[in-house]
């Protein structure tokens, strides 16, 4: 609910996933009953159709006039809202409830985390294009490449001393040009098929990939963090490109 220019970070997500033509349906799933009025609210303003997830529908793939996707509402259950719930889980849950309501030969589920404020208009469709092919998804994720955060400079604690992590160990003291790159998971999107959700595996080595760049990648874990993407607006590092 935290407000990043003027938008908060729900209604940011929502924006982004209602320009969508790919997608299906969008859930939001919590046990806040003031987030999922927040989610109700803007998509009511857009004049857009919601329900709740024990809506008596044909199929998941239904469209309002505006061409909007349809907004469910999720009401976590108490051991999916604690704060080492893992966000699998939940979207375990969501999967069997859309599962069981749904005739479909293939549902998938994107991620997309309200923790990420800034996205490309065109990126959703753009990352789902690249990764779902006559119904078949192929599993992708979004991310960045790491810099001086080399997995090579990196040091865990034994007994009170610093010990290597091992990896690319042999490039500890290599210059940051000459390191093989390595990428961390951004945030951003995650795209899974049925057996990544079943078997709680968000990513896997098979996945595919989708590099983004600062300020895509800015992910709001942290007090500082949110200061930043307000900053990078206020500045005008990042142009606003929501309605």
């Amino acid at each position: 609910m935290q407000m990043v220019g003027d938008f908060t970070l729900i209604e940011r997500a929502l924006l982004y996933a209602s320009k969508s033509r790919l997608i299906s349906g969008v859930v939001v799933s919590s046990d806040s009953r003031i987030i999922l009025e927040e989610a109700r609210r803007v998509y009511q303003e857009k004049n857009a159709m919601v329900f709740n997830l024990d809506a008596d529908l044909q199929k998941l793939a239904v469209f309002n006039a505006n061409q909007l996707p349809i907004l469910f509402l999720h009401t976590r259950e108490s051991f999916l809202g604690k704060d080492n719930s893992r966000i699998i889980d939940t979207l375990k849950a969501v999967f069997l409830l859309l599962k069981n309501r749904f005739e479909s030969d293939s549902i998938g589920i994107l991620l997309l985390q309200p923790t990420s404020p800034f996205r490309d208009v065109d990126e959703i469709d753009t990352f789902l294009s690249n990764f779902i092919h006559k119904n078949t998804i192929l599993p992708a994720v979004s991310v960045r490449l790491v810099g001086d955060a080399h997995p090579s400079r990196m040091y865990k604690t034994v007994d009170g001393e610093l010990v290597h992590s091992g990896v690319e160990k042999a490039d500890e003291f290599s210059p940051r040009q000459e390191l093989h790159p390595f990428y961390l998971r951004d945030g951003s999107f995650y795209l899974l098929d049925e057996g990544m959700i079943l078997t709680g595996t968000p990513v896997k080595s098979q996945s595919k990939y989708f590099i983004r760049e600062f300020p895509l990648t800015l992910n709001i874990d942290t007090p500082a963090d949110l200061l930043l993407s307000r900053t990078l607006l206020a500045e005008g590092f990042w142009v606003e490109n929501l309605p």
